[in-house]
């Protein structure tokens, strides 16, 4: 069988994304101690891949119960088309399939998607409709605008991979 490597926005394979067509979660870190209520604790370089999503950070702990990442210290996502950076990130995990969803950012977060650029203090970012909102001190940057405000909400889920439809309040 075929199987499609993430691809970047530009068309250049990332292999460090891994295979579109694997969905298993892989978690690496220079410490991992877990407990017997299934929690985990990583710190050092911990890099997270699943499909053609990478996360790194310097140290989480993975909740079993709840079905959560808590990450921190220089917070990176990183997807074929998207990359975002926090200081720190709750991120939710799939029960059925294991895959990362839902995702919480704050501290200083940068988000850039072909070209533009959003910042804010807290980014909440909804898989399923691949939307961020945008909350505190939000400023937007695009080759032709800059924007300032207090909340935003951003589309982030068109094919060329650029943020847009943004609606700021």
């Amino acid at each position: 069988p075929s199987v499609g490597l993430c691809r970047e926005a530009s068309g250049t394979q990332s292999p460090s994304l891994g295979s579109s067509a694997d969905s298993s979660l892989r978690l690496s870190a220079d410490y991992l101690h877990s407990s017997n209520d299934g929690s985990a604790r990583f710190r050092g370089n911990v890099v997270i891949l699943q499909a053609c999503k990478r996360v790194e950070a310097q140290q989480g702990v993975y909740d079993d119960k709840d079905k959560t990442l808590d990450l921190s210290d220089d917070v990176k996502l990183i997807t074929p088309t998207l990359n975002a950076n926090s200081d720190h990130a709750h991120i939710r995990v799939d029960n059925d399939s294991g895959a990362l969803t839902d995702a919480k950012f704050s501290g200083h977060v940068v988000i850039v998607q072909a070209g533009k650029r959003a910042e804010a203090q807290q980014a909440v970012y909804d898989d399923k409709d691949k939307t961020f909102d945008l909350n505190g001190n939000v400023k937007l940057f695009t080759r032709t605008l800059t924007a300032d405000s207090d909340h935003a909400h951003i589309f982030a889920g068109n094919n060329n991979g650029a943020l847009t439809n943004a609606r700021l309040s």
